[in-house]
């Protein structure tokens, strides 16, 4: 009698992943046809092995405050940012882009002027406070602001 011959690895991985998702997720995952059949044949085709593949997944799914992490809910997203989505889940958060920065820095400037004007002057702030606890924050605040335009500044 002959060995069924086992599936093909794209089927492995569909078929693993399909089961994967249903475990962690408590529901079963709609397999989208050519879609998700195309994405799982890029992943295979990478060499990378499949359960390596599902573990990244698994991660990403755990991951639910990540940034790339949230693309890994169907196959297909999850192909397309898979270096992204294994990366961010290597321990490491995404690099901070100059943009991003711009953002943090924008913000933190933002809050800053808010304290500011709630006193008269700088002056003020870092002498005359209601507690001490909030011109540390001012002063960790500033401390931050001049980082982040020093670490804006080395992208040019």
């Amino acid at each position: 009698m002959k060995k069924p011959k086992p599936p093909a690895p794209m089927r492995q991985l569909t078929d693993i992943w399909c089961n994967a998702f249903q475990a962690f997720h408590g529901d079963r995952y709609l397999f989208c046809g050519a879609k998700d059949g195309s994405a799982a044949a890029k992943l295979v085709a990478s060499g990378i092995p499949i359960e390596e593949i599902i573990a990244v997944a698994r991660k990403a799914w755990a991951n639910r405050d990540g940034f790339w992490s949230k693309h890994a809910i169907t196959l297909a997203q999850f192909a397309s940012r898979f270096n992204e989505i294994r990366q961010e889940n290597k321990g490491g958060s995404r690099p901070a882009s100059l943009m991003d920065l711009k953002t943090i820095l924008q913000a933190k400037e933002s809050l800053a002027e808010q304290m500011r004007n709630k006193y008269s002057s700088q002056t003020a702030i870092t002498t005359v406070w209601e507690d001490d606890s909030k011109r540390r924050e001012w002063v960790v605040l500033r401390r931050e602001i001049e980082q982040l335009k020093q670490r804006i500044s080395g992208f040019f």
